[in-house]
């Protein structure tokens, strides 16, 4: 959303501070600031595992994944 934000004002497509834009997940408002940073409102996180998706038998804080021979600590979040 911020990118979309930034390349439709460098493209000059819209000199709007607030920009309203649809999308699959719904409707979000991307307002440019006065030094030219993108600030959204993404609403409230989802640390459901099923809404990421991400495979595991119960939600929990972090989770152990093992990739090239190590031990990954991580979390999942869904932002939409």
């Amino acid at each position: 959303a911020r990118c979309f934000a930034r390349f439709v004002r460098l493209k000059g497509l819209t000199n709007k501070r607030d920009i309203r834009v649809s999308t699959a997940n719904g409707r979000m408002v991307l307002t440019v600031t006065d030094d030219d940073l993108v600030r959204v409102n993404m609403g409230e996180p989802n640390f459901e595992p099923s809404a990421v998706p991400f495979r595991a038998n119960k939600a929990e804080k972090t989770y152990i994944m093992r990739a090239a021979e190590q031990t990954i600590l991580c979390g999942v979040v869904s932002m939409g």
